[in-house]
C-alpha cells in the first residue's frame, strides 16, 4: 500500500511504502522480516490412559458405584485426530431394593456421564454404550467451557444378584483442538429411577 508522507520535515511530499514507514517508526533496519513465523503444531503431553484411540484399546477409567460417584479429570485430546475410548465399571454396592414395582422384585439404575470441556478448545462429542462397537448411537456435543450429560437406564432386580455393568465411552474433538487442557467426566450410578 502506498502512502504520502513528509519524512524529513522539509515540506517535500514523498510517496512511500507503508511497510517502510512502519519500519522507520519502530526503528527496524531494512532487511528485517516483519512477518510472523508459521504457528507450530500444538504438542500435548500424553495422558495416563494412552493408548486409547480405538475399541481395541479401551483402558478402564475407573469404578462408579451406586453409593459413590466418580470424577476423572486427567485425560486430554492431543489433536483433532485423537479420540479417547474408555470402559468403566458401574457396580451395585447398596444393599436395598428400590421397590420399583408393586411386589418389590424390581429395581432400576441410571448411569450418567457428564463431560466438561475445557475453554480455549473446540467442542467435544461424548458417546456412551453397553458395547464398544455400538458407540455412536447415544452421543452429545458439548461446547468449549460447557458441561452436558448422557444417561443409560437399566432394569435391575432384587433377586440378590448384583446389577453391575461395564460401559464404554468415547470422547472426540469436533474441529481442531487448540488446547492441551484436560477435560473432566463425572459419573454416577443411581438406584431407584
Amino acid at each position: 500500500m502506498l502512502f504520502r508522507s513528509d519524512f524529513d520535515g522539509s515540506g517535500h511530499v514523498d510517496i512511500v511504502d507503508v511497510t517502510l514507514e512502519r519500519r522507520a517508526l519502530i526503528g527496524l533496519p531494512p532487511g528485517v522480516n516483519l512477518s510472523m513465523p508459521p504457528r507450530e503444531a500444538l504438542v500435548c503431553p500424553v495422558d495416563i490412559f494412552e493408548p486409547n484411540a480405538s475399541c481395541t484399546a479401551t483402558p478402564t477409567i475407573g469404578i462408579v458405584t451406586s453409593t459413590a460417584d466418580l470424577t476423572v479429570s486427567t485425560a486430554n485430546l492431543e489433536d483433532q485426530s485423537d479420540s479417547d475410548y474408555f470402559q468403566i465399571q458401574a457396580l451395585e454396592t447398596d444393599m436395598s431394593c428400590a421397590c420399583c414395582d408393586i411386589f418389590c422384585l424390581d429395581e432400576d439404575y441410571r448411569f450418567q456421564a457428564t463431560l466438561t470441556v475445557p475453554l480455549a478448545t473446540d467442542a467435544y462429542e461424548l458417546c456412551i454404550a453397553t458395547t464398544c462397537g455400538s458407540l455412536g448411537g447415544n452421543c452429545v456435543t458439548v461446547a468449549a467451557g460447557a458441561s452436558q450429560s448422557l444417561t443409560l437406564d437399566f432394569d435391575g432386580s432384587c433377586s440378590g444378584a448384583p446389577d453391575d455393568k461395564i460401559l464404554f465411552l468415547r470422547v472426540t474433538p469436533i474441529g481442531p483442538a487448540t488446547s492441551c487442557a484436560a477435560y473432566s467426566i463425572d459419573f454416577s450410578y443411581t438406584l431407584g429411577l
